[in-house]
């Protein structure tokens, strides 16, 4: 019963598990997904495709963060300059409260809403001209009219939306309408004179998972029906007790064997050099583009490396940039420049110390000499700089400063390293602060270096071992003399049922040979002494000397004749053997009464 009851209760447990999984699994928003991607290509306009990428995590909770940039393919090769992005909301009562803030340098210029969705326009940016085919309830200005020498070219946006009393999660973008205009379109390194306006849907909402089906309960095991009480079994026939043995002669004793002489310890090898762990950090030298100085330019080639390395997690990557030389320089900004979309925004920076900082600015910035960067124009993407003054808050020789970058959909590690090396992605420094007060501006080498490893610190020697001491000699054993055979003793007799047996006479016993003289003891080996503490095996020990052989009394052929005596364990399994037989007895009598 107190199984069955157990069962139960285990049985009432799961299924009461199972129905919170249920409801757990039932309540689970749609919104936690982390990151939605998609693209919008032109509805009017020259040939454009963007891509939108919107994440509820990095900005922080209730935040949305959002990065708007051009792609690029067979078909679509135009880049353009962002002038004005448009959205829908699921709901749009949070339309008056929606803030956006521009990053690494996205100037939000003004933002409009319409609840009844109809805004075509936002700033001087608009939509107009599709017969109301396309209409939104938000938009955000981005800059103004004009590239203004490159300095208001925003081919990449980003920004983040918030609102002021509500969590914004991507739930509220799932399945919406985008837009975007965009000016300045044409071919890169082309006047780019077209104009473009795109929109597009967003990433439908994820379809729920399904309910996990409830585990059934286990059925509980009947109860076990009692056993019956097993029958008294009868008593078995006593078996007669079999005749012992005769005791076998005693062997003679095996000569000592000599004590084996220890094994020297065998001196220790030395340990070898620990093997540096394979680095997964490539490094790249930079060259100058600049050419101000001759001096100052082989300077920072010799001694400005970047080392680029696995972040945190699986979609990070880690830029490392270091100042190695003596001589007087300090990285003051640095610029990346991708040509298709790799990194997703800044994680995080960290320095060597106090005399290090850096900060990402409000405006990226331009690279003394881009258009002298090999493989064409470098245009910056994504930059940091480093605080006032610059040049002693900059990296100078013996520091660094690292930038953590999330990587975009799908990129790794290794498409970071190819795109280093076939130029798709590119970095460059601005470096003052040279002794003779000048600066260059510098770009990283498309081949990649190895990292010379940290030198292993040299063994320390392991003490040589003291020899250990050679071993005494093992004196020879006396030869032991072969033992007079012992007589074999009387075997006892089979305890007849009578209580008084007669002993069986005793068969003759062989004549006493004379007593051989017992040896003398093997005198034991000398210790070997104790090796020095080396790690060798301890010698073994030396046996023991084998005892002398027994000699046995043999009695004299004219003694009376010894009586046959049971032996004590005869004695007692006879007795015991008694009173069970009587116990035995005794119960049948008792069953046998009648009831």
């Amino acid at each position: 019963m107190v199984q069955m009851n157990l069962q139960r209760r285990i049985g009432y447990i799961t299924c009461g598990l199972s129905s919170l999984a249920i409801v757990m699994a039932g309540q689970m928003s749609q919104a936690d997904a982390a990151s939605m991607s998609f693209t919008a290509t032109n509805f009017t306009g020259d040939p454009l495709k963007v891509r939108y990428t919107l994440d509820d995590t990095i900005a922080g909770a209730g935040k949305v963060q959002v990065k708007v940039e051009f792609v690029t393919d067979s078909t679509y090769k135009n880049i353009g300059d962002i002038r004005g992005v448009f959205f829908d909301i699921k709901d749009n009562s949070l339309l008056s409260g929606l803030k956006v803030t521009g990053l690494n340098g996205t100037p939000i210029t003004t933002t409009a809403y319409s609840t009844t969705g109809q805004l075509q326009s936002v700033g001087s940016a608009n939509l107009n001209g599709d017969g109301n085919t396309h209409t939104f309830e938000f938009g955000a200005e981005i800059g103004e009219n004009g590239l203004k020498g490159g300095k208001d070219d925003f081919q990449i946006a980003n920004f983040v939306l918030s609102h002021s009393t509500a969590a914004l999660t991507l739930d509220q973008f799932f399945n919406q309408e985008f837009g975007l205009r965009a000016t300045s379109v044409g071919l890169p390194d082309s006047s780019r004179n077209g104009s473009s306006k795109l929109a597009g849907i967003s990433t439908p909402a994820p379809a729920p998972a399904p309910a996990p089906a409830p585990t059934p309960a286990p059925a509980p095991a009947p109860a076990p029906a009692p056993a019956p009480a097993p029958a008294p079994a009868p008593a078995p026939a006593p078996a007669p007790a079999p005749a012992p043995a005769p005791a076998p002669a005693p062997a003679p004793a095996p000569a000592p064997a000599p004590a084996p002489a220890p094994t020297p310890a065998p001196a220790p090898a030395p340990a070898p050099a620990p093997t540096p762990a394979p680095s997964s950090t490539v490094r790249f030298g930079f060259q100058n583009i600049t050419g101000n100085s001759a001096v100052n330019a082989a300077t920072g080639e010799s001694q400005l490396f970047l080392d680029v390395s696995k972040g945190s997690k699986s979609d990070q990557v880690l830029f490392t940039f270091n100042n190695f030389g003596q001589q007087a320089s300090s990285i003051t900004q640095i610029y990346f420049d991708e040509t298709t979309s790799l990194l997703k925004n800044i994680a995080s920076i960290t320095d060597s110390g106090s005399g290090v900082d850096f900060v990402i600015p409000n405006k990226i910035g331009t690279l003394p000499g881009s258009n002298n960067a090999p493989g064409g124009r470098f245009s910056s993407d994504f930059s940091v700089e480093a605080n006032q003054p610059v040049s002693q808050m900059g990296v100078n020789p013996g520091e660094f400063v690292s930038v953590l970058f999330n990587l975009d959909c799908d990129i790794t590690f290794d498409d970071i390293i190819k795109s280093l090396k076939n130029s798709a992605l590119r970095v460059g420094f601005h470096v003052q602060a040279f002794g003779d007060g000048g600066s260059e501006a510098f770009v990283n080498k498309s081949v990649a270096i190895t990292p010379a490893p940290a030198p292993a610190p040299a063994p320390a020697p392991a003490p040589a071992p003291a020899p250990a001491p050679a071993p005494a000699p093992a004196p020879a054993p006396a030869p032991a003399p072969s033992p007079a055979p012992a007589p074999a003793p009387a075997p006892a007799p089979s305890p007849a049922p009578s209580p008084a047996p007669s002993p069986a006479p005793a068969p003759a016993p062989a004549p006493a040979p004379a007593p051989a003289p017992a040896p003398a003891p093997a005198p034991a080996p000398a210790p070997a002494p104790a090796p020095a503490p080396a790690p060798s095996p301890a010698p073994a020990p030396a046996p023991a000397p084998a005892p002398s052989p027994t000699t046995y009394y043999q009695p004299s052929s004219s003694l009376p004749k010894p009586k046959k005596v049971p032996e004590p364990s005869t004695l007692v399994a006879l007795s015991l053997f008694g009173l069970s037989t009587i116990r035995l007895k005794r119960k049948n009598q008792q069953d046998n009464l009648p009831a």
